[in-house]
């Protein structure tokens, strides 16, 4: 099994204290995750590279509240591409980021089963 994206202990620790803090920010992140992917997904199949960097710098703003560190590095990676970029590379970081965003949905409902409806 992968190591996972979520470091709880930090989370726990910056947000002691503030559970209505952190509840909303994961309910955003659980909401926002699906609809960035989508359209992480449609900007690359249309090779808007610069839409697609200003929607990676904006998600990054959601994760890296949670301390989400694997996703905020390929989101930084996904903000240098350029249309000179390989596409194997964009289609491989974009793949990458539908594979942990996967993996984040399910974590983040583990470890926070209060912001399931």
């Amino acid at each position: 099994m992968s190591q996972p994206l979520l470091d709880l202990a930090t989370i726990q620790e910056e947000y002691e204290g503030a559970d209505d803090i952190l509840l909303n920010l994961v309910t955003k992140a659980l909401d926002q995750i699906p609809v960035f992917v989508q359209e992480i997904r449609k900007t690359f199949e249309n090779k808007d590279y610069e839409r697609m960097k200003s929607q990676s710098h904006a998600f990054k703003g959601v994760i890296s509240y949670l301390y989400i560190s694997p996703f905020v590095d390929i989101l930084d990676k996904i903000e240098l591409f350029s249309p000179d970029t390989n596409d194997l590379d964009v289609s491989n970081a974009v793949s990458e980021v539908e594979r942990m965003a996967g993996l984040l949905i399910v974590e983040l409902k583990e470890a926070f089963p209060k912001v399931m409806k």
